[in-house]
């Protein structure tokens, strides 16, 4: 019956992979019919919010902010944020206030000097989340499990501990799947967490609630842990970072239940399981990666990085009709390879592994050869029986304590050691040699994170083996981050920098030279170019999503950047949200004078992007557009240009819906991953 309800499930993978992007399109209706519109957060108001942890660590150091100030901006953010998103499963506020007043007096006296404070406890007062699966005294601990609604952590899990031990303060423990062995936020304990770009498409997992926290500016930095991509996934579906450590280097103990539940045999499979660090600003990850392996000389985050001396590889998509990239995130790696190329002279190299195409099966594989018990017993808990098939239809008829994602999980994990599995393990030796021989030199692999947006809820089922991206990193035990690239269709996507092992700060310096790329920022720390004006699809959006002041705020900016001097292609220069600056991008800034507003999706949110043919997604979604024979047949002035694009937002604003909205009403749909920091006062103050 197993095989049944597997083969059930790999058909609606099959018939939704084929008539892509024609079944997104029909799942975006039906869930909007039934589920509603996206609710929109509340705008920042608070520009605490929107300073990186290193930068705050610093301010608290130099007494320029308080730590008690910067606990309230981010207490008083979660309370208005939670009913829109249910991330936060419990919290610590009244405790979290009362140790960031016992940092502010200890700096005040003045017992150590600023260097030693810097080094001994260098995120001293910075505020942090937790995934509720890793241990913080005093707090919820449930693992999602009914059964386990009421268990709270006696001592705090290692990671956890490592972030006290460099000063961070906990204020808040988040959502998880049931057992933690899913990629879709949700139980019957705390219920389910919603992504805050599209409450209809799933938050991830299993760090799904740290994702949506920390995307909504409720938290600065976070943990999760990460066994098939439970780290990367949510924050690739949240348009954060997440970093995936080399395996051994961060603490995994202190999680409930694996550490409490033994088995006759030892459970190897925590070896697969790394916990990182996920957070808002790249800058942050080597200073958490270094509080939470305790500052590891294996992992040279100290060491600069010389991309003119690195290797790069990629793979656009694994190998498999099923196992194909949607052409935005093939898009995104081409990307990141042309900027290697065009910034250092480095030509990647495409990774060709066709034993990829099993990399789930592989995965599912390795963990049974490590004796880890059936998922099952995780889930009736000891001396107790479970019949998985009752729950299904106890689950039907909504009676059941396990949710439907657990429940399938129960029914399909393979237990049989049977030739497909010898077959796997096979497969498995020939992808490590292969990888093992590219690592040997410094190198970096850029591969996508997930092969689509986040898919909707529940249709996490079928598409399951899309972890394959994610979880083949796991058992190769290297480490991997990964890098928020942008939206498709309002929803975000990401890739993965990969390299060998304790080679971590080479995928943490392709991370900050790709965040130049796709999350570029003012330089007061406020989100760059959340819309393109010379770009139609992102105009049409700004269009209807932003008052005629934001727009002409927007207009000003994008305008007083253009170097008049070039009157063949202007260029805007962008800032990154790093201290390195970015290189120029050219726009033809005349493209959209004969553009008209793609149609609407019927039945959909005003606030999402209508969709566009193959042609024109693929002009929206190039980073370095070459200049249209019409733009350089027309002199440019500054006074024709301001004239034409006066012209044409008064064209389009009376085309579109003129009720004015307020930064309060604003998606986070429709903003690139830099604005996942949601509603900046940049641009909208």
């Amino acid at each position: 019956m197993s095989v049944i309800l597997r083969i059930c499930a790999e058909f609606i993978r099959i018939l939704v992979t084929i008539t892509r992007p024609y079944s997104d399109y029909v799942l975006d209706f039906l869930y909007r019919l039934f589920m509603g519109k996206t609710q929109k957060l509340p705008a920042i108001d608070n520009k605490i919010l929107l300073i990186p942890a290193v930068e705050l660590a610093e301010k608290i150091r130099k007494r320029q902010l308080s730590s008690e100030e910067i606990m309230k901006a981010y207490i008083e953010r979660a309370k208005s944020v939670h009913p829109y998103i249910n991330a936060a499963v419990d919290e610590r506020y009244e405790e979290a206030l009362k140790d960031a007043k016992e940092v502010d007096k200890f700096l005040a006296s003045g017992v150590k000097s600023e260097e030693d404070i810097a080094k001994e406890t260098p995120l001293l007062g910075v505020p942090f989340s937790c995934k509720e699966t890793i241990g913080i005294t005093g707090m919820k601990q449930t693992s999602g499990l009914v059964r386990s609604k009421d268990h709270i952590a006696d001592r705090d899990g290692g990671a956890a501990e490592m972030y006290r031990k460099a000063g961070a303060i906990p204020f808040v423990v988040t959502d998880v799947p049931e057992l933690c062995m899913w990629w879709e936020s949700s139980n019957h304990v705390n219920g389910l967490t919603k992504n805050p770009y599209d409450n209809t498409r799933t938050v991830g997992g299993s760090s799904g609630g740290e994702g949506a926290i920390i995307t909504s500016a409720s938290s600065i930095i976070g943990i999760g842990n990460d066994i098939a991509g439970s780290i990367r996934i949510p924050a690739s579906f949240c348009g954060i970072y997440g970093h995936k450590p080399s395996r051994g280097i961060v603490p995994n103990w202190g999680m409930f239940p694996y550490c409490e539940m033994k088995t006759e045999k030892e459970d190897r499979t925590i070896d697969f399981v790394s916990t990182g660090p996920m957070c808002r600003y790249v800058q942050d990850l080597p200073l958490l990666l270094k509080a939470l392996s305790g500052n590891d000389e294996r992992l040279k985050l100290d060491t600069k990085v010389n991309f003119k001396n690195i290797k790069i590889y990629y793979i656009e998509e694994f190998p498999g009709i099923l196992n194909a990239a949607v052409p935005d995130v093939k898009k995104r790696i081409k990307t990141a390879v042309k900027h290697f190329s065009n910034e250092y002279g480095v030509e990647a190299t495409p990774l060709v592994c066709p034993e990829l195409q099993h990399a789930f099966y592989i995965w599912e594989s390795k963990l049974l050869e490590h004796d880890g018990p059936p998922f099952q017993f995780y889930l009736k808990g000891k001396n107790k029986s479970i019949n998985m098939w009752l729950e299904l239809f106890k689950s039907i008829i909504r009676s059941s304590e396990h949710t439907l994602p657990a429940i399938y999980f129960g029914i399909v994990d393979r237990r049989k050691k049977d030739d497909f599995y010898q077959f796997c393990l096979d497969k498995y030796k020939a992808i490590y040699r292969k990888f093992k021989e590219i690592f040997e030199e410094d190198a970096i692999l850029l591969v996508p994170t997930h092969p689509e947006p986040p898919p909707h809820y529940l249709m996490t089922i079928p598409m399951y083996p899309n972890i394959a991206y994610t979880c083949i990193f796991n058992i190769l035990g290297y480490p991997s981050t990964q890098i928020p690239a942008g939206l498709s269709n309002g929803a975000p996507v990401g890739i993965q920098a990969v390299s060998g092992p304790f080679k971590d700060h080479l995928c943490l310096a392709a991370a900050a030279e790709l965040d130049k790329v796709f999350n570029a920022m003012e330089g007061d720390g406020s989100p760059m170019r959340t819309y393109n004006i010379s770009d139609v699809s992102d105009l049409y959006v700004a269009i209807k999503t932003l008052s005629k002041e934001e727009l002409q705020k927007l207009f000003d900016h994008q305008y007083n950047s253009i170097n008049w001097a070039d009157r063949s292609t202007p260029t805007i220069t962008s800032n990154s949200r790093s201290s390195t600056p970015t290189s120029t991008r050219q726009i033809p800034i005349e493209n959209h004078r004969s553009s008209q507003p793609p149609p609407q999706i019927p039945n959909s949110d005003a606030n999402m992007e209508s969709p566009t043919s193959e042609k024109q997604k693929s002009s929206q979604d190039d980073f370095q557009p070459v200049p249209s024979k019409k733009a350089a047949k027309t002199p440019r002035t500054e006074e024709n240009f301001k004239l034409s694009t006066e012209n044409s937002f008064s064209h389009l604003q009376e085309e579109t819906d003129t009720t004015p909205k307020t930064p309060a009403t604003i998606s986070l749909d429709n903003r690139n991953s830099g604005l996942s920091r949601v509603i900046q006062d940049g641009l909208l103050s």
